[in-house]
């Protein structure tokens, strides 16, 4: 039978890179949002 052991870690690493990208575009989004809100608070009040 093959070894494939390497395989395994490689995808799992892969697939944690991928994971990591995705929240920190989740993180990204929600700063961006969260300054969207606060320049429209600001234009709402004047």
């Amino acid at each position: 039978m093959p070894e494939t052991a390497d395989y395994l870690w490689l995808g799992m690493a892969v697939t944690l890179g991928i994971m990591g990208v995705l929240v920190a575009s989740y993180v990204a989004r929600a700063r961006g949002l969260e300054k969207d809100a606060a320049l429209l608070d600001e234009l709402e009040k004047e």
